[in-house]
């Protein structure tokens, strides 16, 4: 394989470049702090290009120098060759395309040893980039789920024990190759990997670090396939988490969500990126609606976010944007002049019905609309808007956000319909 062909095969392998969670934008103001957050978010944009430029380093041009704890890594080797990771054979396809998971715990280095057709041995050794884990109080779920019965416990090991025999496929498919996109759109409420410590009758209860990526939406929202992948796992009743859902996508990584409140979708079935498989809610142990989204490696649990572009988990643009009180935040694509024209006049129909309501509703405007944003007072509660037009309605300490993307001519009574309804403004329908 040539060097060029290595570097753009290896940069399938995008998602082990993260090797560092998003910076937070709105931890300080003005502007020296302003200042401080773009150079922070170049450099990380600048380590994780040059975390992509290494992954051409190592063994047959394939593997990245550095990996952070909770990675899927993508890479490519000579077809043919026969690849070990952790003691396991991993599943090479036609094209290369091999895939493993770095655990929350592995301290690294790490090995990946590769024999190629020919006989020759390459060892990658890989750093693993280490992270912090914070410890998140949890507040508000049922107490049995925290600390189960003897007849509750044995119900939720063989649910558990299901889990994870559907986990041990080793299908040749690599939808995992295709770039993951977020399932749903709202506020990051959970992180995966931080220690959970669960508050029953007063008392701190500590169980096992966050499996996956809590996002905080309303209940009943729609659920997308982030990849490609078939459907292994579908149990609208499990103790500890509710309605729950498996999507495969190919040797051995898979996607699941928790606590849903309907699952659309059936076992065997294939489903396409984007398509709506279930809905969010809060069954099972959860202390009010969101999606839980999971990723493994097997019995490996990784962290999603890695598992997006780059590009969609941070943005160099920073907005600064006030989030402790009633806001609409607008968001369209930063070359996409028409679209940000028509978001700008929707939030100026809202703000005018809100101000006849007497209502001090902040509606800025963003762009480009892939942001990251944290409402006041929420130490790592954060937003990702996708890179489309539409607006996003807060009311940090009263609800959750929403989101009302740009569907078409109607956006500006649309907004204004929803924003009537989450802000309790009569006003809004009739503007």
């Amino acid at each position: 394989m040539t060097p060029a062909a290595a570097m753009r095969r290896a940069h399938g392998g995008r998602r082990a470049a993260l090797a560092a969670e998003p910076a937070s934008p709105l931890t300080a103001r003005g502007p020296r702090a302003r200042t401080r957050r773009a150079l922070a978010a170049a450099a990380v944009l600048a380590g994780a290009a040059a975390a992509a430029a290494a992954h051409a380093d190592g063994a047959h041009g394939a593997f990245p120098a550095r990996v952070s704890q909770g990675a899927l890594v993508v890479a490519h080797v000579a077809p043919g060759s026969e690849v070990v990771y952790a003691g396991r054979t991993l599943r090479v396809a036609a094209d290369g395309a091999v895939a493993f998971g770095v655990g929350r715990d592995e301290r690294g280095p790490i090995e990946v040893r590769v024999r190629g057709a020919d006989g020759a041995v390459d060892v990658a050794r890989i750093a693993v980039e280490p992270r912090e884990w914070p410890v998140e109080r949890v507040v508000g779920v049922p107490p049995t789920t925290v600390e189960p019965p003897p007849a509750v416990a044995e119900r939720i090991r063989r649910e558990q024990a299901r889990v994870a025999a559907a986990r041990e496929r080793d299908d040749a498919r690599t939808d995992f190759e295709r770039r993951f996109a977020w399932p749903v759109t709202g506020r990051i409420s959970g992180r995966f990997g931080n220690q959970r410590v669960y508050v029953v009758a007063g008392r701190d209860v500590p169980k096992s670090p966050h499996s996956g990526m809590d996002i905080a939406v309303p209940e009943g929202t729609p659920v997308r396939a982030p990849a490609p992948g078939l459907v292994t796992f579908a149990d609208a009743d499990l103790y500890l988490t509710g309605g729950t859902l498996l999507i495969d996508h190919g040797h051995g990584v898979s996607s699941n969500f928790l606590h849903l409140s309907r699952i659309d979708v059936k076992v065997g079935q294939h489903v396409e990126q984007g398509q709506i498989v279930g809905a969010a809610g809060h069954t099972g142990r959860a202390s009010g609606p969101h999606l839980h989204w999971g990723m493994n490696w097997f019995d490996v649990r990784l962290d999603p976010l890695l598992a997006l572009d780059p590009s969609d988990a941070l943005s160099a643009r920073e907005p600064s944007v006030d989030l402790d009180g009633p806001t609409a935040l607008g968001y369209a694509p930063h070359d996409d002049a028409v679209a940000r024209a028509d978001v700008a006049a929707a939030l100026s129909g809202v703000a005018a019905c809100a101000k006849r309501a007497r209502l001090a509703l902040r509606t800025p405007q963003v762009e480009p609309g892939l942001v990251t944003v944290r409402e006041a007072g929420q130490r790592d509660a954060e937003l990702v808007l996708p890179g489309r037009a539409g607006a996003y309605l807060f009311w940090p300490g009263k609800k959750p956000g929403v989101a009302v993307p740009d569907d078409g001519p109607g956006f500006a009574a649309t907004l204004r319909g929803a924003a009537a309804r989450y802000y309790d403004v009569a006003d809004c329908d009739g503007a």
